[in-house]
């Protein structure tokens, strides 16, 4: 569904805008906006049980009347995810893609946890991008740079068209008495074609063990990415070291001129 105000939230209208089938669900609604063209992006992940077996896919609908009309629904790609990772009780913002948009160039990128990478054996984060307003899609990449469990990723493009990513990743495939993890950041100069070799850990090591536990030991489902000219901000939550249960937010400033 979508809401719409025009006289500075007096008034509202209320539509929908993807319709669904039984045994279909979106999750993740996300709008990016062209600010040139004025196009609506509407970004979600697309659930649907056929047979007893869930898919999963990375969608979106579009409109260019200001939200008055939308297009069909467009899957971009299939998610495959590993749901459970050795046991161990972590919730993630699994099934919650990231979007984002270029202002200067109009192009368009998504990111999201994927175990396409590992043969399915843990998720790490990938990412995909259109320079056609939509109509086509690179192959999914990998953003990390180490072959490990990662999760909860985050894009945003700064003024220079350079591409940041945020996302958490476990220090040790085989983690025991604790679940090490650090945040980090990696950037890419050519509309992610490629990354930068650097990844840049914004957080020390924690233990994700002593998040707040909701279903779940839980960072949340979404962490925050801004950009200020060329500078990155990143918004995160990170588990004390201390306490058990005790989680803080924090932020940063991220300039990648430090880092090349």
């Amino acid at each position: 569904m979508l809401a719409k105000t025009t006289d500075g939230g007096k008034t509202w209208s209320i539509k929908e805008i993807v319709t669904l089938d039984k045994n279909q669900q979106t999750i993740g609604n996300q709008i990016v906006i062209n600010p040139k063209t004025g196009q609506l992006f509407n970004f979600f992940n697309f659930i649907e049980v056929v047979d007893g077996e869930e898919f999963i896919y990375l969608a979106f609908v579009t409109s260019t009347d200001h939200g008055n009309t939308w297009s069909p629904m467009k899957k971009i790609t299939q998610q495959f995810l590993v749901l459970d990772y050795l046991d161990i009780n972590i919730r993630t913002g699994q099934q919650i893609l990231e979007p984002a948009i270029d202002p200067q160039t109009g192009n368009l990128y998504i990111v999201w946890e994927d175990s396409r990478f590992s043969d399915n054996q843990f998720n790490e984060i990938a990412i995909a991008v259109s320079k056609d307003n939509g109509n086509t899609w690179s192959e999914p990449m990998k953003v990390n740079k180490h072959s490990k469990l990662c999760f909860s990723p985050t894009v945003k493009v700064n003024s220079s068209g350079v591409v940041g990513v945020t996302y958490y990743q476990l220090l040790e495939n085989n983690p025991r008495s604790s679940f090490p993890v650090k945040y980090f950041f990696r950037f890419s100069e050519d509309e992610a074609t490629s990354f930068h070799k650097n990844e840049i850990a914004i957080t020390e090591e924690f233990n994700m063990l002593n998040a707040l536990y909701v279903e779940g030991f839980f960072l949340g489902d979404y962490q925050s990415l801004f950009t200020i000219k060329n500078d990155f901000h990143p918004f995160f939550i990170k588990a004390s070291n201390c306490k058990s249960s005790e989680t803080d937010l924090f932020t940063t400033r991220i300039n990648i001129k430090e880092f090349k």
